[in-house]
């Protein structure tokens, strides 16, 4: 009997948060960026082989301060994004960071900031192949918020969305849903969107 070249992987939203993961708590002169941790230019930040959330937190209130966040998302394309600065409180970026190369405010940080990674719940973007891929089948444990989880050709940035599947309320549940026998083609590269809450654990199958 031949053997299957379909490969397996699996994605869980099991990241910690952590306020410093990116950069310890510091201030800066004028526009100068944040020192960054090593761990923010190779995308050990977020450790679960899916782009996350990056947070700013500060006991002092920076909102008057536009803070520049400059990386990549999970494809490797750069990306920007301004966020305004945190109020004695924790603030969250919109998009999704595979690395973090820059950090740093259109003037002074007086009051010491830290920049870290938010939580595996909050979602997360994931290269289930970077090259000409067939989509085989999928697995998904459900977190009990209902969602979307959507699969991209190229990033989920900027790539085209082939197909979505909606989960549902319950907590636990097993999505499997049907692919065709030949699978999803997908030319550039196969991408998931993963939504807050939508998955406890999600698995590709491919080839």
């Amino acid at each position: 009997m031949a053997g299957s070249d379909v490969r397996a992987i699996t994605f869980l939203n099991s990241l910690s948060a952590s306020n410093t993961s990116v950069a310890a708590a510091a201030t800066t002169s004028g526009t100068a960026s944040l020192t960054l941790t090593t761990a923010a230019g190779t995308g050990a930040f977020h450790a679960t082989n899916q782009a996350a959330k990056v947070t700013l937190t500060s006991t002092g209130n920076l909102s008057g301060i536009t803070v520049t966040i400059t990386g990549t998302d999970i494809a490797g394309n750069a990306q920007t994004e301004d966020i305004a600065g945190p109020n004695n409180t924790t603030v969250t970026s919109t998009k999704f960071y595979d690395t973090v190369t820059s950090v740093a405010g259109d003037g002074s940080i007086g009051t010491n900031m830290s920049v870290g990674v938010a939580a595996g719940t909050t979602g997360g973007q994931a290269k289930i192949f970077g090259g000409r891929t067939r989509l085989r089948g999928m697995h998904a444990t459900t977190g009990g918020t209902v969602g979307n989880i959507s699969f991209f050709n190229s990033t989920p940035v900027s790539g085209t969305a082939v197909f979505s599947i909606q989960v549902a309320t319950t907590t636990k549940d097993y999505v499997d849903p049907f692919v065709p026998d030949e699978g999803l083609v997908f030319p550039e590269g196969c991408y998931v969107d993963l939504p807050a809450g939508t998955a406890v654990s999600f698995t590709a199958f491919f080839n």
